[in-house]
């Protein structure tokens, strides 16, 4: 009985992840999505591993993140963009504001923005949304804030 429990248990962690296209970051302690992984507009496209065309009009992308029992976490960010400064609105939860990327040496090299955001118990949304200016989105990783 007690393999049967910890089967089930694994089975229902495993299928909880998988709803949320959430893997393990490689320090272990949050979550990585991938932004191939999460809902985008129709007017961006995926290319090399990276969401494009977000600085499009009506370019979005949201991910729906598992934020446990709710709290602060820190958001990192991994993109790319050869505009000097790319502004993009993040949405959090219906929470907006505007977020400013440093231009990387080219749209294939990444770079990171780290911040904290607030997530209420159960699922979030997490969006980006177009300013007019050209980032790429690669994922992001969520940690409880210490």
């Amino acid at each position: 009985m007690k393999n049967h429990l910890n089967l089930t248990i694994a089975l229902t962690l495993l299928l909880t992840v998988s709803s949320y296209g959430q893997h393990p970051t490689d320090d272990g302690k949050g979550f990585r999505y991938e932004a191939e992984e999460a809902e985008f507009s129709p007017v961006t496209l995926v290319a090399e591993g990276l969401v494009r065309n977000m600085h499009l009009d009506e370019a979005s992308c949201v991910f729906t993140v598992d934020g446990g029992k709710g709290g602060m976490y820190d958001l990192i960010i991994s993109y790319s963009t050869e505009i000097l400064e790319a502004n993009m609105e993040l949405i959090v939860n219906g929470e907006s504001e505007t977020l400013k990327f440093q231009g990387t040496e080219s749209w294939k090299e990444t770079a990171i923005l780290e911040m904290t955001v607030k997530l209420k118990p159960g699922e979030n949304d997490i969006e980006f949304k177009s300013r007019g200016y050209g980032v790429n989105l690669d994922y992001i990783e969520l940690k409880p804030t210490k």
